[in-house]
């Protein structure tokens, strides 16, 4: 089984003190949503894997969901 090797540019950690979430392309393969709950930032796909719409036009929710 091979292994797959990605690498995101460092944002600055000050965007991220201000917004929840936010779209950014990632290392030229597409877009990731990164969101902010709590002290911690995760990384998913940046569009909803039902419908395909765009994640960060959404609603963040406190448990990490996104809702239209």
């Amino acid at each position: 089984m091979g292994s797959c090797k990605y690498s995101a540019r460092a944002l600055p950690y000050h965007p991220m003190n201000q917004l929840r979430r936010k779209q950014v392309d990632f290392d030229g393969e597409g877009k990731v949503l990164l969101s902010r709950l709590g002290d911690k930032i995760h990384a998913t796909s940046a569009f909803c894997t039902h419908y395909g719409a765009p994640l960060a036009k959404g609603v963040l929710t406190a448990d990490g969901r996104v809702v239209w």
